[in-house]
């Protein structure tokens, strides 16, 4: 595609006389051009009468490949009314999305890792997004970490999730790499954990 905004605009004046079928098929397309109208016109679909459009609209969002996508996402996560699959498959959006914009702001990937995990319900979602805050070059995106050392469900994904942002931030920001793996080491999680924290603190990196 040449030009992905003029392929987009057409796709979006097909979707007012589509059915449900088909708005998917749209949808799905709508996801990998990305831009704007397109975010706008899967996003209004969410509200749609019919749950297939509804339910494909939701899919597309969590496939989508603009960082904008983020919003939408994080309202249909935040519904405790909506269904669970649907707020799933929201943070799943987010996750990948925030791990993978690297032309996003720092600031602004870790403002929406932080608005999922307060959405986050499941224990299998919190573990994911430990991940996340783990890629985001943030010594900010340490302190979310923190606080999952202590919860027995949590401890391991969190210590190796502040392991990993120590690695990511250990170049731009040797200080804070240190104090995150000093607070790893402390937590006292498992011997790998402790060995590989030891590693980072005597300048190795893990």
């Amino acid at each position: 595609v040449q030009d992905k905004a003029a392929a987009a605009n057409k796709l979006v004046a097909l979707l007012p006389t589509a059915g449900p079928k088909q708005s998917a098929v749209l949808f799905e397309t709508l996801a990998v051009l990305g831009g704007d109208p397109a975010l706008k016109a899967v996003s209004a679909a969410v509200s749609s009468s019919s749950e297939a459009v509804k339910q494909a609209a939701i899919r597309s969002l969590a496939n989508w490949s603009d960082f904008d996508a983020v919003d939408p996402l994080l309202a249909i996560a935040a519904d405790q009314n909506g269904s669970e699959v649907y707020r799933v498959l929201a943070l799943q959006g987010v996750a990948r999305l925030v791990k993978s914009s690297d032309g996003a702001p720092a600031e602004a990937r870790l403002k929406a890792a932080l608005a999922a995990m307060k959405c986050a319900t499941r224990v299998e979602d919190k573990k994911l997004l430990l991940s996340v805050f783990a890629s985001v070059p943030d010594a900010k995106a340490a302190e979310p970490i923190r606080a999952c050392l202590s919860d027995p469900n949590l401890k391991t994904e969190a210590g190796l999730a502040g392991l990993n942002l120590a690695r990511t931030l250990y170049r731009s920001d040797r200080t804070a790499a240190r104090n995150i793996a000093q607070t790893v080491k402390d937590a006292q999680i498992s011997d790998d954990l402790t060995r590989r924290a030891d590693a980072m603190l005597s300048g190795r990196r893990p």
